[in-house]
């Protein structure tokens, strides 16, 4: 999900130990933002093998993840 860490960052404002929990607008804005880019379903293209290809990856010692792209646009996801 692209600008996730911006998305929620109001959210993970809230889980700090020395921050009240207080729900605002703010918050919910990034909730229900976060919800929308969940269950939505990406559009993915179809390549273009005469163009080049962009493989984007992170991974972490519990899991891998990657992005087939071209041209900004999304080909195909990946993880484990």
């Amino acid at each position: 999900m692209e600008s996730y860490a911006t998305i929620a960052a109001p959210l993970y404002e809230l889980l700090k130990n020395d921050a009240p929990f207080i729900w605002t607008e703010n918050s919910l804005a990034a909730f229900d933002r976060l919800k929308n880019c969940l269950t939505s379903a990406p559009t993915l293209c179809a390549p273009n093998f005469a163009d080049s290809f962009q493989v984007i990856t992170d991974a972490s010692g519990t899991g891998l993840g990657a992005i087939l792209e071209q041209r900004g646009r999304v080909i195909a996801f990946a993880s484990r």
